[in-house]
């Protein structure tokens, strides 16, 4: 890798391949399961899909986070599916209406 000139190379975090490229979601549904020290949820009874799937959050989410699964409502999540791997990325929460 030292022989190849630095211009050459793809920048950080760029997908070398089509296939790798996440995908964004927009689900409904209802969080549980909140582990607070992995930063992770489980949104169930979702719209139309899986009835389940696995999310991480980022500290600026924590409070929204925290407030969907303590008042047991219906949340709209925006986020990532990043191709083989089984948790998803939770990039906005709010209230469904």
């Amino acid at each position: 890798f030292d022989d190849i000139p630095r211009d050459s190379l793809p920048g950080f975090r760029t997908m070398l391949l089509p296939a790798l490229e996440p995908e964004l979601i927009d689900l409904e549904g209802r969080v549980r399961e909140l582990d607070k020290d992995q930063l992770t949820f489980e949104l169930r009874e979702i719209n139309g899909g899986a009835s389940s799937q696995r999310f991480v959050f980022a500290e600026p989410l924590r409070n929204d986070v925290y407030q969907a699964f303590h008042d047991e409502v219906r949340v709209k999540l925006a986020g990532w599916k990043f191709p083989g791997k089984s948790v998803l990325t939770a990039e906005a929460i709010s209230r469904a209406s």
